[in-house]
């Protein structure tokens, strides 16, 4: 592969990898860096890669691993004081909009949830994507859809009471 193919075939996937990235990481600092990196990465590594027709999938799959490594990275480093802690848990008082209820997803659910519905990737699109399992993807899919359902018909029971 040659630096015009890489750079144009890479051009058509940044919003994906922008979408990916913040379902992940969630600062838009930390997204930017991981999607620079991840081009870096693949550039490097553009031998692997087997043929174009993977080319998404492969360079997603680099761009997920690169988000992980990011936030154990931060994890290592972070400190959350407790006080702080047990106000973000505190049941929030105005209706959750979708895209803030989506946000209080865990990372794996966020990122299935995003890729699906967002960026119309399929569950095999989106095990090729994140090295996860068919049967993953979907069991994430359904749960984070029930957390959804559940959260959000709260809200709206309580605006409706």
């Amino acid at each position: 592969m040659d630096a015009m193919t890489f750079q144009r075939e890479a051009m058509q996937l940044e919003k994906l990898m922008y979408h990916v990235s913040w379902s992940i990481l969630r600062n838009s600092d930390d997204c930017a860096d991981a999607v620079q990196d991840t081009l870096m990465r693949a550039w490097q590594k553009k031998h692997t890669l087997r043929s174009m027709d993977h080319f998404k999938p492969w360079l997603m799959r680099i761009l997920v691993n690169q988000c992980k490594d990011m936030l154990r990275r931060q994890k290592r480093r972070s400190f959350f004081p407790l006080d702080e802690a047990a106000e973000s848990i505190a049941a929030p008082e105005q209706p959750l909009e979708l895209t803030e209820a989506i946000s209080r997803l865990k990372p794996e659910w966020r990122l299935v949830i995003v890729l699906h519905y967002m960026e119309g990737c399929t569950v095999q699109e989106i095990s090729a994507m994140t090295g996860t399992p068919t049967g993953t993807v979907k069991t994430r899919l359904s749960a984070a859809r029930r957390w959804l359902g559940r959260l959000l018909s709260d809200e709206w029971e309580e605006e409706k009471g």
